[in-house]
């Protein structure tokens, strides 16, 4: 029962992290290659266009945290993470909580930075419940996936290697059937 969805750097580490937007689908579109799936299923967006609101129009909101700030975006701006403690809060448990398939997406500008265990996005609060995408588990470690519910144990996709440094699309779907990163 996910009640929150958190993204961004918390606790010890340096770099910087932009996250350019978001898409949350509460329906994974057809996987058919580079292109843009448009709206159809589309429940919520952030643009990152110099605020944290939901453009989708069904006003889930985000808060931001901390000391960040907006810069150049892969399009247009990106919200920039001060690499330790930034992160952004999104109302959207209730939502996720109603999903049985989703789609993630955002362009990700990792410049590495020092610590482990970064997150690209976290949905949950503890160790019981979660969903993230980190770009690296260590300072050489793969990229990781890694869900877990009250009901099923952590389920993990791990890439072949960690995230390079530069301006990177990231897309996990996640039906009752697959998991893709």
């Amino acid at each position: 029962s996910v009640k929150s969805l958190t993204f961004g750097i918390e606790g010890s580490g340096a770099g910087t992290l932009f996250v350019d937007d978001i898409r949350l689908y509460g329906t994974a579109p057809e996987v058919v290659g580079a292109a843009d799936p448009g709206n159809t299923g589309l429940v919520a967006l952030y643009a990152m266009e110099d605020n944290v609101q939901d453009s989708s129009g069904k006003n889930y909101h985000g808060t931001l945290t901390g000391d960040s700030g907006y810069g150049d975006g892969f399009s247009g701006k990106a919200l920039n993470f001060n690499g330790s403690s930034t992160y952004v809060a999104l109302p959207i448990g209730p939502l996720v909580n109603t999903m049985t398939d989703m789609t993630v997406a955002t362009h990700v500008n990792f410049n590495g930075g020092a610590g482990s265990w970064q997150r690209i996005f976290d949905f949950g609060a503890d160790t019981t419940v979660y969903m993230f995408l980190s770009p690296r588990q260590s300072t050489a470690g793969a990229m990781r996936f890694a869900i877990r519910t009250a009901a099923v144990a952590e389920q993990i996709v791990d890439s072949p290697a960690g995230m390079p440094t530069g301006w990177h699309h990231k897309e996990i779907s996640n039906d009752s059937q697959t998991m893709l990163m």
